[in-house]
């Protein structure tokens, strides 16, 4: 018998509780202006860049993977499609914009 044929997993919380998206982690860079679907995400995630990001789970040519996101635009707007009931899945497209300074902004369109 495998742990598979009892029912046992991987994690899928962190051990602060938080979901554990265990899929291919992808830079956002890599799906700007190409069709997604955002299926989920996790909030207030503690990354090595600091605190306060987001997890977005998606699905990108068929395939699950994540990007981890600071964002006030996308993580604005993930907020605002949580509190719509069966708004997810998403299916959209990241565009990007200079906003000026070290770092661009970025949106679902």
């Amino acid at each position: 018998m495998s742990f598979a044929d009892i029912g046992v997993s991987g994690r899928v919380t962190t051990k602060d509780g938080q979901q554990f998206f265990d899929v291919k982690k992808i830079k956002i860079d890599s799906i700007l202006n190409l069709p997604i679907k955002v299926e989920k995400f996790q909030t207030d995630v503690k990354t090595q860049h600091g605190n306060g990001r987001h997890v977005v789970l998606i699905e990108y040519n068929g395939e699950k993977c994540k990007f981890i996101t600071n964002s006030f635009t996308l993580k604005n707007m993930l907020d605002q499609a949580a509190k719509i009931e069966n708004a997810f899945p998403i299916s959209t497209v990241i565009k990007k914009r200079d906003i000026g300074g070290k770092f661009p902004d970025y949106y679902f369109e």
